[in-house]
């Protein structure tokens, strides 16, 4: 929005008695709950407007954005049965509207399976990379909260020489996809040349197929989608070193 202007937030039920026109997947006739987020900048020309939710599509300069971010927001309310409509003109602002299917709380509670207890670490080591310090800092914090010991890098550099100079101190690694210089799948390959049992995990908002072919071929032991959350985080250590998730 530049130096100044308005962030719309709006969040409200709406019912689609007709399949809603121009979304971003088909949304059948139903109960919706609707969000909003609009602004008042400088808005999209059509030829922008019409990628924005392609993976890897950015208008920044080289090294400024990966082009992942609308890419997992779309997946991610697809995931959940819903859409997102876009609409801009230059000058005109932006705004988007999502659509995720309305739940009755009543119905769902009534539903809900119980939550199994994470299984928690004793003490294992985890190299964990992310170039995004906030990410970094509080995966962190809560890893370390569940008996992990975490060494954390936001350069992927860094990160692959603490493991050349003592790889036998990591028992798994936890590595971002989406990197500026050095990616995630190349960290991976490098680790596993010096160590090829150390687990690693590797956590994307898009991998195309071509990435999910190396990552199989690399010897990665699971991949998670980003935005993950540190829960399924824990649930995916807890996997590696053979301690499930246990049921109340």
């Amino acid at each position: 929005m530049g130096d100044h202007g308005a962030l719309t937030v709006r969040l409200e039920p709406v019912s689609l008695d007709v399949p809603l026109a121009g979304a971003s997947a088909e949304l059948p006739p139903g109960r919706y709950a609707k969000l909003s987020v609009g602004d008042t900048g400088c808005g999209m020309n059509g030829s922008t407007l019409a990628h924005i939710l392609e993976p890897f599509f950015t208008t920044k300069a080289p090294g400024r954005g990966t082009g992942l971010g609308l890419a997992v927001v779309h997946g991610i309310v697809k995931d959940h049965g819903g859409a997102i409509v876009v609409t801009s003109r230059p000058g005109a602002g932006t705004k988007f509207e999502i659509y995720f299917p309305a739940v009755d709380i009543r119905t769902a509670a009534k539903t809900a399976l119980p939550l199994a207890e994470p299984p928690l670490g004793r003490g294992e080591r985890i190299l964990y990379v992310d170039d995004e310090a906030s990410i970094l800092a509080l995966s962190k914090h809560i890893l370390e909260g569940c008996g992990y010991r975490v060494a954390g890098f936001t350069d992927p550099l860094d990160a692959l020489r603490a493991f050349q100079t003592t790889p036998d101190e990591f028992d798994a690694v936890l590595t971002d996809f989406a990197m500026p210089q050095f990616s995630g799948l190349e960290l991976a390959e490098s680790i596993l040349r010096i160590r090829s049992t150390i687990p690693v995990v590797l956590m994307s908002g898009h991998l195309r197929p071509e990435d999910r072919q190396t990552a199989q071929r690399v010897g990665l032991r699971e991949i998670l989608r980003k935005p993950s959350s540190v829960g399924e985080m824990v649930y995916a250590l807890g996997r590696l070193f053979g301690r499930p998730a246990k049921n109340d």
